[in-house]
């Protein structure tokens, strides 16, 4: 009303200078907020309730779900039917006699009802009697389901846990193949007197189904090839975890865009159920261009080509090349899967790489096999090399021809790949090298690399990361750049540059060195859903002897978490060194 009286107040004033609907937007303007905060709104109170069983009402209770603007019959039509609704939510948990008390009136801007309840004794359970017979009785899901149910003797009576008993057996009945499983008896017995409650569940899961005739359908690759991915066999008992792992089995495959598992269950015949699955290819050939930027190597541009099956065996053909102003290479790797082609590959590779940095410059072309196999819940990786390199550190210059045997232990546990609250990684190698044509040198090295990952309670992350090696070698002079350790960039000391460090000739050259030795401590918190900053410190060295300085760098910085992953923007500087700056790191990639 007062809004409506300055307006008018004021239109003879202003209604000649300004344009009718300028003045009847400003209008509107000055009177929504009134109307928008003088909205009335029913009132309901619940009295003598709280927690769960409050929540329970509110969900229950329809009288909720009616405004000021609803017609009057249903607003009455809805408290009338409230005692009875307040009745059942509490009755849902175990509550079965309570006192309620009800009050109801229309007020001038709308209307309110207030509900005091004393909720009474609540119900416990007293015996809890359930059995299981048919094929099932020797299950070992449903014995481990017996000897360990949901429901115990002594609880409060829930009826919604009761429900979910019930669904919960006929879910594992489904999952294991009794598909004629039923209910012979299924009472909730409630003793007033008492305010005691018996469950009786007799379960009869009758026969078991069988896996029947695997039907595959696809024209790419061969049937006995395409059958290792299946770990289905006719007669085998079903079981719809298996169809589960089929499917994902099939689907990392890489050789489809699509796969459909499906049970036939309207086919079934003496208990046995076929099985179709539809496979459709991926596009055979496939090009990757991209480009990219980090502090270590500077912008970079790549191409690859992927051909994902050269025959009807599986076999894969992939080449890639990449150009840096430090880093560049061409390589080809052809791919064989072997007798498990979802963990076993065996592969043959050749390629050429070009690094030039402020301490070293190398070239090297190799040729190469190596197996991939899993060993327990590791991957192992064992193959040999052979290495022509030549490289420069400072003023010495090594070529040689090696022969390269390594083998390599690796393992990832995270609950997110891309972006882990809680996961950790670790990867033992060991590699050595025989001198075939060239400056002699013989060496063995060991290096082990971990990472760890755990979230805080308050959206932050604790990441830590530790990397060691060591070397055993008779003329280290001799040793080529690829095969010498060095620190410093993005991913191991930051506030240094891209392996700058390390020990020194002479003429205070960087020439690398025998060992490694880098740790870091990162903290990181979420300010954002997809944001967040971090601080770290780095410490380490490459080094000889125990007598090189450990190099410190400190600093902070910006995660994004970007849909193509992570990427990482740090300013660190070197803690400890006679020249401090600040140096810019720029990194992407999964943190495991």
């Amino acid at each position: 009303m007062k809004v409506c009286a300055i307006a008018a107040f004021f239109a003879p004033i202003i209604g000649r200078r300004l344009p009718i609907f300028i003045w009847v937007s400003l209008v509107l303007a000055m009177s929504y907020p009134t109307l928008s905060y003088g909205q009335a709104k029913p009132e309901i109170h619940l009295l003598g309730v709280k927690g769960a069983l409050k929540s329970n009402i509110k969900a229950l209770l329809s009288l909720f779900e009616e405004d000021c603007d609803s017609p009057t019959w249903q607003i009455k039509e809805a408290y009338s039917h409230a005692d009875k609704e307040i009745r059942r939510a509490l009755r849902a948990l175990g509550y079965y006699e309570p006192k309620i008390e009800s009050q109801f009136a229309f007020t001038p801007s709308c209307w309110q009802a207030t509900f005091k309840i004393q909720p009474g004794p609540r119900v416990t359970l007293r015996r809890i009697d359930l059995k299981i017979q048919g094929e099932a009785e020797n299950d070992p899901v449903f014995m481990d389901f017996l000897k360990k149910p949901p429901l115990h003797a002594g609880e409060p009576l829930n009826h919604g846990k009761y429900e979910a008993l019930k669904s919960r057996l006929m879910d594992l009945a489904n999952q294991r193949g009794y598909f004629d499983a039923r209910f012979l008896k299924r009472e909730l017995l409630v003793d007033l007197s008492r305010h005691q409650a018996d469950i009786v569940l007799y379960f009869d899961s009758r026969r078991r189904y069988r896996l029947g005739q695997i039907r595959i359908q696809q024209n790419v690759l061969d049937p006995s090839f395409i059958q290792k991915y299946v770990p289905l066999k006719p007669g085998a008992p079903y079981e719809s975890g298996l169809l589960t792992q089929t499917y994902q089995s099939l689907a990392d495959s890489g050789y489809f865009a699509d796969v459909e598992v499906q049970p036939l269950r309207e086919q079934a015949k003496r208990y046995q159920i076929p099985i179709q699955i539809r496979l459709y290819p991926r596009k055979r050939h496939f090009f990757k261009i991209g480009a990219g930027f980090d502090t270590n190597t500077g912008p970079r541009v790549s191409l690859g080509y992927e051909n994902r099956y050269l025959n009807r065996h599986g076999h894969r053909l992939k080449i890639k090349m990449r150009y840096s102003p430090v880093r560049s290479q061409f390589g080809g790797q052809y791919q064989i899967p072997w007798h498990d082609p979802r963990r076993e590959t065996l592969s043959f590779r050749a390629g050429f790489l070009h690094e030039d940095t402020d301490t070293q410059t190398s070239n090297r072309g190799t040729l190469g096999v190596q197996f991939i196999h899993p060993r327990r819940k590791w991957s192992e990786i064992f193959g040999v090399d052979l290495r022509y390199e030549k490289s420069r550190t400072a003023d010495q210059t090594q070529e040689s021809l090696l022969a390269l045997p390594a083998i390599e232990w690796s393992r990832i546990r995270a609950d997110n790949p891309l972006r882990p609250k809680r996961g950790w990684k670790l990867d033992v190698s060991v590699k050595g090298g025989l001198p075939l044509y060239g400056d002699p040198v013989l060496f063995l090295q060991a290096r082990t690399y971990g990472k760890w990952v755990r979230q805080l309670p308050w959206r932050g992350r604790i990441l830590t990361r530790l990397e060691a090696a060591t070397t055993w070698v008779d003329q280290f002079h001799n040793l080529p750049a690829s095969h010498r350790y060095f620190a410093g960039g993005d991913n191991s000391i930051r506030g240094y540059g891209y392996k700058k460090l390390g020990p020194k000739d002479n003429d205070g050259a960087v020439i690398g060195g025998r060992h490694l030795a880098v740790a870091s401590l990162e903290y990181e918190q979420l300010f954002l859903q997809n944001w967040g900053a971090a601080v770290f410190v780095d410490a380490g060295n490459a080094f000889n002897t125990f007598k090189e300085p450990v190099k410190i760098g400190a600093g902070a910085g910006i995660r994004w978490y970007s849909p193509v992953g992570p990427i990482r923007v740090d300013l660190a500087t070197p803690v400890n060194s006679h020249n401090p700056g600040v140096r810019l790191h720029i990194s992407m990639g999964p943190e495991l």
